[in-house]
């Protein structure tokens, strides 16, 4: 549980900079563009992790509850990074 909170606190953290750069920035928003950065964005974070739980580190075991729950984490964030 308490990786899964940290996979999802890596990415909202991403997304709210992401947010925070384009808000600062005074030209237009384009639709397209923002939805094309904010996705590659969200699959590269999902990706970087998908590479460290591929690790079977010790630390990911006690953070996850089990290796069985990090190969399972694994699978469906590789699923959702191709997507």
């Amino acid at each position: 549980m308490t990786g899964n909170l940290l996979i999802l606190a890596s990415v909202f953290t991403t997304v709210i900079l992401f947010f925070v750069a384009k808000l600062s920035n005074p030209e237009p928003l384009k639709l397209f563009s923002f939805l094309a950065q904010i996705t590659g964005l969200i699959g590269s974070i999902l990706i970087s992790w998908n590479f460290i739980l591929s690790t079977r580190n010790r630390f990911l075991e006690r953070i996850f509850d089990g290796l069985d729950k990090v190969y399972k984490t694994h699978n469906i964030l590789g699923n959702i990074a191709f997507i």
